[in-house]
């Protein structure tokens, strides 16, 4: 929110420096900012959580991150590569 805010300065053509980053604390919706951060983050551990159940019910395997999956996207016959 920091970094829009001083995207916001820019565009208004406002002075920049940067503490202005931080003015975003002291803006009247900052209540309701941290408060969709928040449902959002129980959101995200709810799905994370939920995927991690899903997996271990049907005994997949989480796979290898990143790189393991760009491989078998780009390099296997399934995954159009």
């Amino acid at each position: 929110m920091g970094l829009y805010e001083l995207s916001r300065r820019a565009s208004a053509e406002k002075r920049q420096r940067r503490q202005n980053a931080l003015d975003v604390l002291r803006s009247p919706s900052f209540g309701a900012m941290l408060g969709l951060g928040t449902l959002l983050l129980a959101l995200f551990v709810t799905w994370v959580a939920t995927r991690s159940d899903l997996c271990r019910g049907i005994r997949l395997r989480s796979g290898g991150g990143i790189p393991d999956f760009a491989r078998r996207v780009l390099d296997t016959p399934q995954g159009g590569g």
